[in-house]
């Protein structure tokens, strides 16, 4: 009987310092999470803002041209609305008039398409650099989770784990 209490008083504390172990073991690897605000991140770097102010400049280009299409098409409209013209000819203005239209709106369409792929081409080769650093930054200091505040539920992340701020002046100086 006292070989089997002996026996049992051993167990349990084989069972105490296997549970302690492993309670001191998960403290050891508690989950490092960090947020990052993905917004803040693009509008801090140099090239996103670089890739801005193109862009506006290259809108800026499509809307010159569309006030001149637009421009001529009240020409047109002038023209049509002037007294005396035969029925014939104000025909002929009328199809002018909805072909130039036609035309520029075509060209509004084709052109923001083409402004948008070359715009997310581009954003392709900036976020990717992004992604990778955030990878190592994440590595190196041994966080567990990154989020995004952004693309999540994030409710509350204290300053603490944020960061934004290293992020955008890590990029900012590879980019030098």
């Amino acid at each position: 009987m006292k070989g089997k209490l002996q026996w049992m008083i051993n167990w349990i504390l084989l069972v105490a310092v296997v549970i302690l172990a492993a309670g001191l073991i998960s403290v050891r690897k508690t989950t490092k999470i960090a947020v990052i605000d993905s917004a803040r991140v693009l509008k801090g770097m140099d090239n996103m803002l670089a890739l801005e102010k193109r862009y506006q400049q290259k809108q800026k280009v499509i809307d010159d041209r569309s006030d001149t299409l637009r421009s001529e098409i009240e020409m047109e409209i002038l023209e049509h609305d002037k007294p005396g013209l035969t029925p014939g000819k104000k025909d002929e203005i009328a199809k002018q008039i909805v072909k130039k239209r036609n035309d520029m709106l075509r060209y509004q369409e084709v052109m923001q398409q083409k402004l948008k792929d070359e715009k997310m081409d581009e954003l392709k080769h900036i976020i990717e650099p992004v992604d990778q650093l955030v990878d190592d930054y994440a590595k190196k200091h041994h966080y567990s989770v990154v989020m995004s505040v952004n693309n999540s539920n994030v409710l509350y992340a204290s300053e603490y784990n944020d960061i934004t701020d290293k992020i955008i002046e890590l990029l900012n100086r590879d980019q030098k």
